[in-house]
């Protein structure tokens, strides 16, 4: 082989190395980019979601204390210290107020516990409710999650409950509504991100059925099965990509948050989606581009290369 030949070769493996670094550089550059701005949209729709959930919670509250701080509630628990007061009358204005307020369940009870007047279900009438068997001051709690059995099945509620004192005695007033079709309905999320809600009723196993989203049960869910199963193991903040059919164009990053109740059970875990395929796209358009230059500046190379290899031939003589 000859000097020049020789020389054109090394010329070639030069610039080959040199496109390659740099085609790879801004590959990882652009990827690292992008993923750290979509990492911030993300975190940024994160905090939207947790705010709405706060006002969600705080939104509970004023509704109850609204129906505490009622004078028909004040006459109500001034009649009942009476003794020998007819509790039965009151039987149904449990139903009134949580229409107006838009409670999905309200129970008033006596100071004990008694349950005097219940919605949606009547059937809690003259029982005990247990949570006021705690005897807690309830002035600035703030709402809860709790479980609860409704006529339609069971519902994941967000609680608020408040007392008001009359004659030594009171009542307690406990309602709240179903965060299933309150919080992800009012959600308000780009077009690309979407808000479930995982029930947590089947503790440590995965139910499909409890998996929903503003319109119902989530289509594949089983998808998230792993996703939601490492939360029930962990109670922690859980991160993680999903693609549907391997295909990156498809993938969503999901962020599962645990939702605990009075208790510190796990009651609820709150995933929040947000499409890749916009990034991947993107990626993959750079990708092409970076490569497409790489090899037309390759093939520019070709003639430079071999230009300068037969200049520096002739310059020095050589001939092998």
């Amino acid at each position: 082989m000859i000097f020049q030949t020789r020389l054109f070769l090394q010329l070639l493996a030069i610039t080959l190395a040199f496109l390659t670094i740099f085609a790879y550089s801004v590959i990882r550059y652009t990827e690292t980019a992008f993923e750290e701005m979509e990492a911030q949209r993300e975190q940024a729709q994160i905090a939207q979601v947790k705010h709405q959930y706060v006002r969600f919670n705080d939104e509970v509250v004023r509704r109850v204390e609204n129906i505490a701080n009622t004078d028909m509630t004040l006459r109500m628990a001034m009649d009942l210290a009476r003794p020998q007061a007819n509790k039965s009358i009151y039987v149904h204005d449990a139903i009134g107020a949580a229409e107006d307020q838009k409670l999905d369940f309200l129970e008033i009870t006596t100071w004990d516990g008694t349950v005097i007047s219940s919605t949606p279900d009547y059937s809690h009438v003259g029982r005990k409710n247990t949570l006021i068997s705690a005897k807690m001051d309830w002035s600035d709690s703030p709402a809860f999650l709790d479980k609860q059995r409704l006529p339609d099945g069971d519902a994941l509620l967000l609680l608020a409950v408040r007392s008001i004192r009359a004659v030594g005695k009171g009542l307690y007033i406990i309602g709240g509504c179903r965060v299933e079709q309150n919080l992800l309905s009012s959600a308000v999320v780009p077009s690309d991100v979407r808000v479930l809600l995982y029930r947590n009723f089947s503790e440590a196993t995965f139910a499909p059925s409890d998996l929903l989203d503003r319109t119902g049960v989530v289509p594949q869910a089983q998808r998230l099965a792993p996703l939601i199963q490492q939360v029930q193991k962990s109670k922690q903040r859980t991160a993680q990509t999903i693609e549907s059919s391997g295909q990156s164009t498809s993938a969503e990053a999901f962020y599962a948050l645990p939702l605990s109740g009075r208790n510190n059970e796990l009651l609820g875990i709150l995933l929040v989606g947000s499409s890749r395929g916009d990034l991947s796209l993107l990626t993959r358009r750079i990708e092409s581009f970076a490569v497409g230059f790489a090899i037309a500046a390759f093939v520019a190379a070709l003639p430079i290369c071999f230009w300068l290899s037969s200049r520096v031939f002739r310059r020095r003589g050589y001939t092998t």
